[in-house]
């Protein structure tokens, strides 16, 4: 996964969303066609091939395919894209909450409803990544923010996550002391004291037990996040602009660069 960019963005076709990444939630009876499937109550639903998609945006097609797969989401038919330069942000300034963490503490940041069930997935997932390597779960997690009023950095024609409170940008973990009774049982190079891992310093070790120990934490926590599908897009250092952080978000589609 390290260094390698797996792609299903808004410039795929639907057709190759269809065929790469659909797969229905029912099993398909003898009497289903391809792309059908039924709903709670037993109904059929309309096969693929029956729905007119002509006039659908990219947001409205891959939101239709994300709800077929099991893997509909609140915000993924708000339009990503302005029309103009001059176009006012869609931001969903009114719609975010203070969140600061449920089973990690997170410094305070604003995030869409739901988006916080993402994190609380993802909190679990550095407790386990974290007591494998250091004995203990991060006592805080930082970050350079949730919710931001603003277009992608890089393309100022597309509206940035963050706009919706649907993303995050991860810098660093802070660790307390190790517990007394876990000494024994962790390695010689964990920090028994309080310590920090941040992406900037130590996604590439300089050498030296500690260094490749907080490089080792943070890689296997990038391909866990990625390969669980906590988010469907995850960037790290190998991503323009990422150098320092891990963003995180739920755009429609998939992309994954660390």
């Amino acid at each position: 996964m390290l260094g390698i960019t797996v792609s299903l963005n808004a410039c795929s076709s639907w057709e190759r969303l269809w065929e790469s990444e659909f797969e229905p939630p029912n099993a398909q009876s003898p009497a289903q066609r391809p792309g059908e499937s039924t709903n709670a109550e037993g109904e059929r639903r309309p096969s693929v091939a029956e729905v007119d998609t002509s006039g659908w945006s990219r947001e409205k097609l891959f939101a239709y395919f994300n709800q077929l797969r099991g893997d509909g989401y609140t915000l993924d038919e708000i339009p990503r894209h302005l029309e103009t330069s001059e176009s006012k942000l869609p931001c969903l300034a009114e719609d975010q909450q203070l969140y600061r963490g449920t089973h990690v503490k997170f410094a305070p940041l604003r995030v869409h409803p739901a988006f916080v069930e993402r994190l609380q997935k993802l909190e679990l997932l550095f407790i386990e990544e974290a007591e494998s390597f250091y004995g203990r779960a991060p006592r805080t997690v930082l970050h350079v923010g949730g919710y931001a009023c603003r277009a992608s950095h890089f393309r100022s024609m597309r509206i940035s996550e963050h706009a919706f409170g649907n993303a995050v940008d991860i810098t660093a973990f802070s660790f307390g002391p190790l517990p007394q009774e876990k000494t024994e049982s962790v390695s010689e190079a964990v920090p028994k004291g309080i310590f920090q891992v941040r992406i900037l310093t130590h996604w590439h070790s300089k050498g030296g037990a500690l260094a490749d120990l907080h490089q080792s934490f943070l890689r296997s926590l990038g391909e866990r996040i990625a390969r669980e599908k906590v988010f469907r897009v995850v960037l790290g250092p190998s991503h323009r602009g990422h150098e320092s952080h891990f963003h995180l978000d739920m755009s429609p589609w998939r992309y994954v660069d660390l």
